[in-house]
């Protein structure tokens, strides 16, 4: 998405958009209940391995955000609150942190683990549930073959036009009835015997979530996102958080061991969503403090990169500097990518010097092998490509006035732009000693002002949110 917005490049849109289509509408999406399950074992994405992983749908969620933000297409933002609200509803703990993971297997009605079953129905099981026009419907759109005995995936089968002209319904009643037809399915799925569940709560994993409520909660002007990712940093500092160091899991009420990069780095990551989201300054402080450990405890200060544990720690034979992707973006990665982003807010040199000699360290592997570290090039995006900045200012006590600029830049997805919201009076002051972009700048007539700049060029102050617009 991001090479895309630069390059504006129609065949790497459709490649975005053909990847996220084949996931929403395939197997491996859980219709029924949201989420999406591990991966699938065909090259259709029918057929899941049923696993489901927090990190995963983590990641997920902030894909079709944010495809939601590039093309408008509005089954991006209903799969990815549908997502959230799984995360949020099957996941999460009474205290807040998210379980790991839910098992590919369950037991079916003889008793016996079988992989899938949980998921899968068969036609009788349907047509129990609804009567026979309905029914027809939901095995026609989930595309449910007329095979009797055997249990079935269901996936969105593209078959709406004909739906409508045998029905004689429009897509839109076609959609109420597979909403209502789901909450009868998910509801008469419970009584089945629930897939396993890994309770342990890792905190990268949960950083992960807290992005992408912070993200969706912003995205999508959705208070509910943002106060679950405030519950989970609660969690976090709780049960994670001691004696100035986190660890990586909780269990049964106990801590696991010490942290790892990707800990640090993903929560520090958190912090500077969780500040794009709400625009408290306290979030950034938050993420700057953390980073400042990330560098007192990971950091190669000689020849730069991160190591994986803590720099201390004398009990290992080698010590392992993290960089290839996995399920989840490395440590080094992440812990650049903030560095860029922290440099992009506070103009602090020192952040992008450290980022540059990241970057410098890898270089040759960047250069020979990116697609195995795919996830750090963002950050030679953002050192490299002109920022973009949103400055707003409101009078003391209206930050409300925002809202219509926020309405408008929250429905764009535009790499590399940085949003400031800071009202006049005591708050402007603790945040022009972090953020000196507000620096100078007022809200003029007593109204909400934009100050919009693009690689430090910075065009005529706004008041009118009607006459904001974007470079391409």
């Amino acid at each position: 998405m991001r090479y895309y917005q630069t390059s504006r490049d129609e065949e790497v849109l459709d490649m975005i958009t053909l990847t996220l289509d084949k996931m929403m509408n395939g197997g491996i999406h859980d219709h029924v209940g949201g989420g999406f399950h591990r991966y699938t074992t065909d090259s259709i994405w029918l057929t899941p391995h049923y696993e489901k992983m927090l990190y995963d749908n983590a990641l997920l969620a902030i894909a079709y955000t944010e495809a939601y933000q590039l093309t408008g297409n509005e089954t991006y933002r209903q799969t990815a609150q549908k997502t959230l609200d799984y995360l949020l509803k099957e996941m999460q703990s009474p205290e807040g942190g998210f379980y790991s993971a839910t098992d590919a297997d369950s037991l079916d009605f003889s008793g016996e683990l079988e992989e899938g079953y949980f998921f899968t129905w068969t036609i009788a099981e349907i047509d129990k549930l609804f009567d026979e026009r309905t029914s027809k419907i939901v095995k026609r759109y989930y595309g449910v073959k007329d095979i009797k005995k055997q249990r079935q995936i269901l996936h969105i089968s593209g078959e709406q036009n004909s739906i409508t002209k045998e029905f004689g319904i429009t897509r839109q009643e076609i959609e109420t009835i597979i909403v209502k037809a789901n909450q009868t399915l998910y509801e008469k799925r419970l009584d089945r015997n629930l897939p396993g569940l890994d309770d342990k709560i890792i905190l990268s994993w949960n950083s992960l979530v807290i992005s992408a409520l912070a993200k969706a909660g912003f995205v999508f002007n959705e208070k509910k996102y943002i106060d679950a990712a405030i519950q989970t940093h609660a969690f976090i500092f709780k049960n994670l958080w001691h004696d100035q160091k986190l660890f990586h899991s909780f269990k049964d009420q106990a801590r696991g061991h010490q942290g790892f990069l990707e800990d640090y780095a993903f929560l520090a990551a958190a912090f500077i969503d969780l500040y794009e989201a709400t625009f408290d300054i306290e979030w950034m402080k938050k993420a700057i403090d953390m980073d400042d450990l990330i560098y007192k405890k990971f950091e190669d200060k000689t020849l730069g990169g991160f190591f994986m544990t803590p720099v201390d720690q004398n009990d290992l034979i080698a010590k392992e500097k993290p960089v290839d992707d996995g399920a989840i973006p490395s440590g080094n990665a992440i812990a650049t990518i903030n560095l860029s982003r922290l440099y992009l807010y506070t103009d602090r040199k020192s952040y992008r010097q450290r980022a540059q000699k990241t970057l410098a360290y890898f270089s040759r592997p960047l250069l020979t092998s990116p697609g195995y570290m795919s996830g750090m090039l963002p950050a030679t995006e953002l050192l490299t490509e002109p920022v973009k900045e949103m400055v707003i200012i409101t009078p003391e006590g209206q930050k409300q006035q925002a809202e219509p600029f926020l309405d408008i830049l929250r429905k764009k997805f535009v790499a590399g732009q940085i949003i400031i919201v800071a009202q006049e009076g005591k708050e402007f002051d603790a945040v022009s000693k972090t953020l000196p972009q507000v620096r100078g700048r007022t809200a003029l007539k007593g109204m909400a002002t934009l100050y919009p700049c693009e690689g430090k060029i910075c065009r005529l102050p706004i008041t009118d949110p009607q006459r904001l617009t974007f470079s391409k």
